[in-house]
């Protein structure tokens, strides 16, 4: 996992620090819509509810449960049948979604 820099009493953090925190804030905006929208997709992943161990075999269900919506949702985006039955310019979606996650790392 990939944390951001914390801010030390008394300084401030570099450009540079600044920066990556910004990155990093943004892959998780984007990551938190994409598994929004997974959900939203196929509920099933909602009630998807299963004890995760040390064992390996453990998460596999839950690994290809997911792997299969989203191999769903591609395979519905590439025919261009949407998701529900919307039709859909996926570079608008994009640039859409660009600009949102843009304001909510910047606060504007």
């Amino acid at each position: 996992m990939i944390v951001p820099f914390v801010k030390p009493r008394g300084c401030n953090l570099s450009a540079e620090q600044t920066s990556f925190n910004t990155a990093v804030v943004m892959s998780w905006v984007v990551n938190e819509h994409c598994i929004g929208m997974l959900k939203g997709c196929f509920p099933s992943l909602c009630d998807l509810r299963l004890i995760i161990d040390h064992d390996p075999r453990s998460s596999q269900h839950v690994l290809w449960w997911i792997f299969a919506c989203c191999v769903l949702h591609n395979i519905l985006v590439k025919q261009h049948e949407g998701i529900d039955g919307l039709d859909f310019d996926l570079e608008t979606l994009a640039q859409e979604q660009r600009e949102a996650d843009r304001e909510f790392v910047l606060g504007g």
